[in-house]
């Protein structure tokens, strides 16, 4: 799994090659960053990585740093599903530090990915969002795995 943001001309490359052969075991994720104060444009975010790759889709497309639900407006989620149903990316989710709405929405199944904080010492996602998963089986990343 590569998750790909910020990446220099050089890692761009190397993935340029690796695509002509082995794309199909790649797994390419990445995301549209929560600009709070600004509009954030999902689809335009998106296009502009596919060009920069050189790929025809990705496997996750994340809308990143929502700390709570008014960060996640609907035309935001609406557009990510809209995206996943013309094949631009396979999978769509979001990462956020709010574990109520992950919660929700892993039980809603709309959402194939959360990224989620999950450690020993933040371990409220047992209780907030893992009892909602068996529904709809979504995909969990786990950031700051090993640390705070």
């Amino acid at each position: 799994m590569f998750f790909a943001y910020g990446i220099d001309g050089q890692m761009l490359d190397a993935l340029r090659e690796a695509f002509v052969s082995q794309r199909e075991r790649i797994v390419l994720v990445t995301g549209a960053y929560n600009l709070i104060w600004t509009h954030t444009n999902v689809r335009k975010t998106l296009e502009a990585r596919l060009r920069k790759l050189r790929t025809d889709y990705l496997d996750v497309m994340l809308f990143l740093g929502v700390m709570d639900e008014q960060q996640f407006p609907a035309h935001v989620r609406e557009e990510l599903v809209r995206l996943r149903d013309e094949g631009k990316v396979r999978r769509i989710g979001l990462s956020t530090h709010d574990r109520k709405l992950a919660g929700r929405l892993a039980s809603e199944g709309q959402f194939d990915t959360l990224m989620i904080r999950y450690n020993a010492a933040h371990r409220g996602a047992e209780i907030d969002i893992f009892p909602h998963l068996s529904a709809h089986d979504p995909a969990i990343i786990s950031y700051t795995a090993t640390r705070w």
